[in-house]
């Protein structure tokens, strides 16, 4: 059955995330980085996006990016489709790179932005790669933090799309870090991981068995999914398996 189509809005900000097949690794190296983000930049610039924020994680990476036309869908077809031809020719490998389609999720508020942009730049915070989200060099949280060139136009936009809730000019991108800030306390972000999807939005995400593989892959047990289902666990991990 062919997969249907992503609903894509021009203007709309996307949560992306892409996945290696069977968690393995889709960076090797400071190479493999470099060279997906030199592409992300010209792939922005070349379907009119303005990326927000990313971060690379060894197995996986999430990307934020604000599309002014209906472009998503083929700006991700070649950025992934690149890089996993690049990293399979460079490291001689074959094989699927990638664990299926990329999962994206519109935001539509200004609250689930602000969450989320927590969620992604702490990511390797949550791994234990690093003890602040400034120490990890693979993602935008740094350049956009301390105003760095490579993140100028992110920061800016940014800045603008956080304005709703303060008057007050400058920094309010650092503030949603600041446990102790206005910004962080007034929108509940003490918890860096309220940006998990709801079950019932991953299970209706293309295919049933896409949609339970994306319910594990975002840490939800095969006894919650098999109940939201109706079916045994061993059914919902086999299916799950067989969508990877």
């Amino acid at each position: 059955m062919p997969r249907s189509p992503r609903v894509e809005v021009a203007g709309g900000i996307y949560h992306v995330t892409v996945r290696g097949n069977r968690r393995q690794l889709i960076f090797r190296d400071d190479r493999d980085r470099e060279s997906l983000l030199c592409r992300l930049d010209e792939v922005a610039v070349e379907h009119a996006w303005t990326w927000l924020s990313y971060c690379l994680m060894p197995n996986h990476w999430h990307l934020v990016v604000e599309i002014a036309e209906k472009t998503l869908a083929d700006g991700m077809q070649r950025l992934a489709g690149e890089h996993a031809q690049r990293f399979n020719r460079r490291h001689e490998v074959d094989g699927h790179l990638f664990q299926g389609r990329y999962w994206a999720k519109m935001v539509r508020s200004d609250t689930q932005f602000a969450q989320l942009l927590r969620y992604v730049a702490l990511n390797p915070v949550a791994a234990g790669l690093c003890a602040d989200p400034s120490e990890w060099r693979w993602s935008s949280h740094r350049a956009t933090l301390n105003g760095w060139p490579a993140a100028t136009r992110a920061r800016k936009r940014v800045e603008e799309l956080l304005e709703v809730w303060s008057g007050d000019a400058g920094d309010r991108y650092a503030r949603l870090f600041d446990p102790s800030g206005s910004l962080a306390l007034s929108y509940g972000m003490d918890s860096p991981w309220e940006h998990r999807p709801p079950l019932a939005e991953l299970l209706a995400s293309g295919s049933l068995d896409e949609g339970m593989r994306l319910a594990r892959d975002h840490g939800y047990r095969l006894a919650e999914i098999a109940k939201a289902v109706g079916l045994h666990e061993s059914t919902v991990s086999r299916r799950a398996r067989r969508a990877s």
